[in-house]
């Protein structure tokens, strides 16, 4: 575009040009779209989109009418059709790419076949089962007198009679089946073929357990779990256990472990990895009466591996349980600090803390180098500590006074037992400390977990 001036006189200015170059009318490509499940399927199917580069925002429909902000891909429960777009900087908008989801078959399988003729008085049906859940057969089978029977193996789960063609299988009842067994189905004539028909044959789900992951069922390969992760899953019949592998720091520490939402018996098991198998470390059962659980504390060494396991203990009768698991740091151990002559140098102005324990695998001492320190305070956070003085060579050696949490001054003392809670023994303040006292040495003096701040450090 040029732009001109021209005055009273006529005379006219120079030319001024400006070039517009950032008018965009280029929408972003079509994007494309794929399933995580092609084949038939009970569960649900996971739609998932790639964008081009230049779409500025990424958005999916299941109407064509509502767009929504896409993350990651959509989750599809039923059959059904997902819509994607890109919108670039300059808001020119993409083609839309549907994608239909049409193999969620929600646990149905049918079976036609005739029975009786030409001395065929069997026939066998394999369910192609992908979903554990409660299933009931029904079927049509014009005048035939006979049985339908449902296998596992060798095993019979279930089974039903058939007068006049009319089946009563099962009692009525639902039968529970899961996808990781085996299972026939056997339709027999027992009359020879005198009431030979041609029938119908109808598996039906009543109620899928469709939160079950089975990925998760083998401890080999379980996936990790770090502090402060949290996991929202599902237990029960098909799916009765879940493995995490513990991301235990460097140096080990205490954690905890919450459970929360059980409506059935859930146990939680921590579990260390010794000579190729588990071994149970601590366990607790949530319940719907009890829901929230906890294994608090739980002293956990760097040279071992842990897995957790979260097990449906009524999974065989489908007692299935939601539940929300997380893990907690307490402390880590400081493993740098165990001998006098590694002693951590105390700093004026900072405060010092650890946690020790007696427990195997865990931090049993901290040693701390007093050069030049004057004044410190030593508190029980919780649990006892055992507190003594060294000299330079690490000698042990006698301080000339200890005041004690009530003000009370202790003489001439070498060393010292702090009781977290007591009035008297859960703190201690030294000052004007001799040139001689070089080393501070604190010691776990209880099982389980000892926590201790030092501070006023002058």
């Amino acid at each position: 575009v040029y732009f001109r001036g021209i005055d009273v006189a006529g005379n006219i200015s120079e030319v001024a040009s400006y070039d517009v170059a950032n008018i965009d009318k280029v929408p972003p490509a079509k994007p494309t779209a794929s399933a995580d499940n092609t084949g038939s399927t009970s569960k649900s199917v996971t739609v998932t989109a790639t964008f081009s580069s230049d779409s500025a925002q990424k958005q999916y429909s299941t109407d064509r009418n509502t767009w929504n902000a896409y993350t990651s891909g959509v989750v599809m429960t039923a059959n059904g059709t997902v819509y994607f777009r890109g919108i670039d900087a300059a808001g020119n908008v993409s083609e839309v790419t549907d994608y239909q989801v049409t193999n969620i078959s929600k646990g149905t399988f049918s079976y036609t076949g005739s029975i009786g003729y030409d001395s065929i008085y069997q026939n066998v049906y394999v369910p192609a089962l992908d979903c554990a859940g409660r299933y009931i057969m029904t079927g049509n089978f014009g005048i035939m007198e006979g049985k339908v029977t449902i296998y596992n193996g060798k095993t019979k789960v279930a089974s039903g009679t058939v007068k006049a063609g009319t089946l009563n299988f099962n009692k009525g009842k639902s039968v529970l089946l899961d996808p990781a067994n085996k299972y026939t189905i056997i339709v027999t004539n027992t009359d020879n073929g005198e009431s030979a028909s041609a029938y119908n044959l109808s598996l039906k789900s009543t109620e899928l357990f469709l939160r079950g992951d089975t990925t998760d069922n083998n401890w080999k390969k379980a996936p990790k779990l770090s502090a402060d992760e949290s996991v929202d899953a599902w237990v029960g019949y098909g799916d009765a256990v879940d493995y995490r592998a513990l991301a235990i720091d460097a140096n080990g520490g205490f954690y905890s472990f919450d459970l929360t939402g059980a409506t059935e018996n859930v146990k939680l098991t921590v579990y260390a990895l010794k000579n190729g198998k588990l071994s149970k470390v601590k366990s607790v059962t949530a319940s719907a009466k009890k829901p929230a659980v906890s294994l608090s504390n739980l002293c956990l060494s760097s040279s071992m591996n842990y897995y957790l396991e979260v097990t449906a203990t009524g999974a065989k009768k489908a007692k299935n349980s939601d539940y929300k698991l997380v893990m907690k740091e307490n402390a880590v151990f400081n493993l740098s600090n165990n001998n006098w002559k590694d002693a951590e140098l105390l700093a004026e102005g900072v405060e010092f803390s650890g946690t020790l324990t007696k427990s195997a695998g865990g931090d049993l001492l901290d040693c701390y180098n007093l050069a030049n320190i004057d004044s410190f305070s030593l508190d029980v956070v919780t649990g006892k500590t055992k507190v003594s003085f060294y000299d330079a060579s690490g000698n042990a050696l006698k301080v000339a006074e200890v005041q004690m949490a009530d003000g009370k001054v202790k003489s001439n003392v070498a060393s010292i037992t702090l009781t977290a809670g007591n009035a008297s023994t859960d703190h201690i303040l030294l000052s004007d400390l001799d040139d001689a006292v070089k080393y501070l040495k604190v010691e776990a003096a209880a099982s389980g977990r000892n926590a201790y701040k030092i501070g006023q450090i002058a």
